[in-house]
């Protein structure tokens, strides 16, 4: 029976003089199976106007403190209004998609320009698009991560409504377009592995490499060193994918080789799109990656390549460490990283910072000023929810067979961070990064939570 006729089958008994108890469960899944159906179109609509409402609201009513909390906006804001001076006196051949660097700032300054406004307001609705999209976008990657189990489009609520996710929405910044580059990465390939599953689909085939050259496209547009993080995840997404797929059937077969394959033309396809914008755009990388990095030493066991990205992580912890040795959201400060060798033994701390920072002492502290204190309540909230949706997801895939197949995401979000924790000696910078894999992961252990309690009629016990 499928999820649909069970909700309906339990909305029928609900009505029954027995099952009045259960009237507003009984509401709440026709409504959640009606949302369920509602085309993805009309939902972008509505998550597109929450999010111009709510970003133009906060703009409109606190600008104070979203000026203490956005400062790396501010900085984009001036580097935007500098070029528009610019573009005032010679046109569009002034105007830089990377003025020092920074994408955010030349989005910011044709804005400025075609609309006459230099205001950060003026960028809201077009963040409202983009996020709008990669809530959609989410929902999909989640459903399919889930094997086609009904999501009712509680991963995008979830986004319209954490706090982060809005503030990502109202300021001028990376994140958005990062975010919604690797949603779609990710969910090229949730499509490749559903594709081998039944007889390849070409249709299909094509919408997983357009979204994958979409999601690259847009990654490297704000932080081109991402892709080779991503690259790295990828890899494991695919190896947990290949092992579930082989625990299932039991044995090697003709799906598991086709799968594989598939795999790993999906990662080809990710190198070579890297390695085209790469050597076509010219732009300059993120040049603390390349400033300080730390001497590689000989392990006769570790690749070269590895070892020197290990490196160039090791010299960017420092960069971090040597432009803001006092802020107050360090952790590890102490943590000095020489090599490859440092790098592997910190691995699991920084996998621990990663998917749990900050951690429950760092949320009641008081040496904050308002604005801190506002991001700092809301930050508590949406950890204490975060904490219970990953502890979903290990509970569910360990008695159902659907919240397993959300593994291997997982294992792709748990990649990206760690490499992010590494290099990142700070937990306000990497709390903001690594905003993909909460939504991600809140996301799917929202919809599983939502799926047990349906099964359960709505009762916990």
């Amino acid at each position: 029976m499928t999820a649909k006729r069970q909700l309906e089958a339990f909305c029928l008994a609900a009505d029954e003089p027995a099952g009045k108890r259960f009237g507003l469960a009984s509401r709440t899944s026709a409504w959640l199976t009606n949302l369920d159906s509602a085309p993805a179109i009309e939902v972008w609509c509505c998550l597109f106007s929450w999010f111009l409402l709510v970003s133009t609201a906060i703009w409109l009513l606190i600008p104070a403190t979203l000026a203490t909390i956005a400062i790396d906006s501010a900085g984009f804001h001036v580097i935007a209004t500098d070029l528009l001076a610019k573009m005032r006196l010679d046109g569009w051949r002034a105007w830089e998609p990377w003025p020092q660097g920074q994408a955010p700032a030349g989005i910011s300054a044709a804005l400025y320009y075609v609309t006459g406004v230099s205001s950060p307001m003026v960028v809201v609705p077009l963040l409202s698009a983009i996020h709008a999209s990669s809530a959609i976008v989410l929902d999909k990657l989640v459903r399919a991560a889930l094997g086609g189990r009904p999501t009712y489009y509680l991963p995008a609520i979830l986004m319209a409504l954490l706090p982060s996710s809005i503030l990502t929405a109202t300021i001028a910044h990376k994140d958005p377009l990062a975010i919604l580059g690797i949603f779609c990465i990710l969910f090229s390939f949730h499509l490749v592995r559903d594709n081998t599953l039944r007889s390849v689909r070409w249709l299909k085939v094509g919408l997983a490499a357009a979204c994958l050259i979409l999601g690259a496209v847009l990654v490297f547009i704000v932080r081109p060193y991402l892709l080779s993080m991503i690259l790295a995840a990828a890899i494991v997404l695919s190896a947990a994918m290949l092992a579930i797929r082989l625990v299932e059937a039991k044995k090697f077969n003709l799906d598991w080789g086709r799968l594989a394959l598939a795999l790993s033309l999906a990662i080809g396809l990710l190198v070579a799109t890297s390695r085209f914008l790469t050597a076509t755009i010219e732009r300059d990388n993120y040049e603390a990656l390349c400033q300080a990095p730390a001497v590689a030493t000989a392990i006769w066991w570790l690749p070269r390549s590895l070892e020197t990205e290990a490196c160039i992580l090791a010299g960017t912890r420092k960069h971090f460490l040597q432009v803001a040795p006092e802020a107050a959201s360090n952790i590890d400060a102490n943590v000095q990283l020489e090599d490859a060798l440092d790098v592997l033994a910190y691995t699991p701390r920084a996998l621990q910072i990663g998917m749990l920072a900050p951690f429950p002492d760092a949320w009641l502290s008081k040496n904050r000023d308002h604005g801190g204190s506002v991001a700092a309540a809301a930050s508590t909230v949406e950890m204490l929810f975060y904490y219970t949706c990953l502890l979903s997801i290990c509970l569910g895939a360990a008695v159902s067979r659907s919240a397993r197949a959300l593994l291997p995401t997982v294992l792709f979000c748990l990649a990206i961070v760690t490499i992010y924790a590494i290099a990142v000696p700070n937990v306000g910078t990497l709390y903001r990064e690594r905003l993909f894999s909460v939504l991600i992961i809140c996301g799917g252990g929202l919809t599983v939570m939502g799926g047990w309690l349906v099964e359960r009629r709505w009762r916990l016990f």
